[in-house]
């Protein structure tokens, strides 16, 4: 349970890892681009601005209290969501989204189509969650790294295309074709791959769930910052630029699975936004508030980078672990989802004239970057609290104790990675082996169980034809 996985054969030509993708594998994009259009939709087609509130309101709130309840109540079973959920799913996400065109024809009950839309839509994207996360879990982690963030860019162009059509085109592809066809997809993805059986293990989801929770805790933080902007810089062009944030993110996620080899680590990924996105914000003062759309962009693009990865997370923590990926996804994600939910809220108490008072909004922004630095405080404070065990484990293993041994056998253990055939995963825990890092450190170097790394443990003994440790040391090091 890394904080982002690897491609399963960095060598591969990436072209011909896109074509041999099967087309139902891709159906999480046609789901996703009709709640863009939906979200769209509502926007331009519910004139009413209370009803457009409302139907805001509620689907957030179903989005966040779904999930969470389904984890609660499938913490201890071993059956996935059942097979009735798939067309639940897709009636709901296709109703819905035509209640949302509806208010542009029938104004006069555009409150209640507008109730009527965002209770199905809420049931609809949960379910969908829930049963693609299902779906990830199971292919693992390789190939969810890279289906993630490609149906998520695919989402998008699906969406441009919707939107140069006639609204009443439009109504029918997000009404009736892409639900059909994600529906299809979901239900074909998840019979045609081998959805193992999840453990009931109360233990085991404490410790994921503890393991997650300063990657959880980064992308609620993010998630509450870009709700509460996107709440008070509602423009015409706000959709337009949270979706153009969105599809760099997913743009950029997707080329590094098909081009790189390398682990993706969220919290590093934190790190190297922050300065970003807290740059963003430091921008108002001298373009001022009509800058907004840019910054909520700017904010857009760091949530859904650390958003999308944290879904990738989950679905590695749950296939390594063989734990029910709807009880994990329920508590990280719902948290994120409860968090964007709180986010609207708070935007909502603000004036509708706050874009345009420049000090209130520049104060907006502070409160923001504050935000965003608590969540960083908290990646170093752990970070700081961990050094000196791993480093006084690393003196004792390794009888040299200078970083050009260390080099001299992490060149050795990529010898041996190569030679015997290790996977990506076993690589890295080797390198941190003959580094002298102990199980527990590596467990929480890499956010996963301690029994996850013995049993890679086991598997790298069992390549190397060794049983032990010393074995392992001796290989690295003969003449120590």
């Amino acid at each position: 349970m890394t904080e982002r996985g690897t491609r399963e054969n960095p060598e591969a030509n990436p072209f011909e890892t896109l074509r041999k993708i099967r087309f139902e594998y891709l159906g999480f994009s046609f789901f996703w681009a009709v709640t863009f259009i939906a979200l769209w939709a509502s926007s331009y087609c519910i004139p009413d601005a209370n009803a457009y509130n409302w139907f805001n309101s509620v689907e957030k709130i179903l989005v966040a209290a779904i999930p969470l309840a389904i984890a609660f109540i499938y913490r201890n079973r071993l059956s996935v969501l059942p097979s009735w959920c798939i067309p639940v799913a897709g009636v709901t996400l296709g109703v819905g989204t035509i209640c949302a065109f509806l208010g542009l024809y029938v104004p006069a009950h555009s409150l209640a189509l507008a109730l009527v839309a965002a209770l199905l839509l809420g049931v609809a994207n949960a379910l969908f969650f829930l049963l693609w996360q299902t779906f990830f879990a199971a292919v693992g982690p390789e190939r969810a790294s890279l289906y993630i963030p490609l149906t998520a860019t695919i989402s998008v162009v699906l969406y441009v295309i919707a939107l140069v059509l006639p609204v009443e085109a439009a109504l029918v592809l997000a009404g009736i074709v892409l639900p059909g066809i994600a529906t299809w997809c979901l239900k074909r993805s998840l019979n045609t791959t081998e959805v193992y059986r999840f453990s009931v293990d109360a233990v085991a989801y404490h410790q994921v769930v503890l393991k997650l929770w300063r990657p959880t805790f980064c992308v609620v933080t993010f998630a509450f910052v870009w709700q509460m902007l996107s709440r008070i810089t509602t423009t015409t062009m706000t959709v337009s630029f949270t979706l153009f944030g969105f599809a760099c993110a997913a743009a950029i996620l997707a080329a590094f699975a098909l081009f790189s080899g390398k682990t993706l680590h969220l919290l590093r990924i934190y790190q190297m936004l922050f300065p970003v996105v807290t740059g963003a914000f430091l921008l108002l003062p001298f373009l001022g508030g009509a800058y907004g759309n840019v910054l909520l962009a700017f904010v857009m693009f760091g949530f859904e980078i650390v958003n999308l990865s944290l879904i990738m997370v989950i679905a590695e923590a749950a296939h390594q672990e063989r734990l029910s990926p709807i009880v994990i996804y329920g508590i990280s994600m719902g948290a994120v989802l409860a968090a964007m939910a709180s986010g609207y809220f708070v935007g909502g108490l603000f004036s509708s004239e706050t874009i345009s008072d420049f000090a209130r909004f520049t104060g907006v922004a502070l409160g923001a970057i504050y935000l965003l630095s608590l969540a960083l405080f908290f990646i170093f404070r752990r970070k700081n609290e961990t050094f000196d065990d791993e480093m006084t484990e690393t003196v004792a293993t390794v009888s040299t104790g200078q970083e050009s041994a260390f080099e001299s056998f992490e060149q050795r253990a990529h010898e041996l990675a190569d030679t015997h055939g290790l996977s990506t995963r076993e690589g890295e825990l080797l390198e941190l082996l003959v580094r002298g890092h102990s199980v527990v450190s590596i467990s929480e170097r890499l956010f996963i169980s301690q029994n996850t790394v013995r049993g890679h443990m086991k598997n790298i003994y069992r390549k190397l034809g060794i049983h032990s440790k010393k074995e392992l040391l001796d290989m690295i090091d003969p003449d120590r």
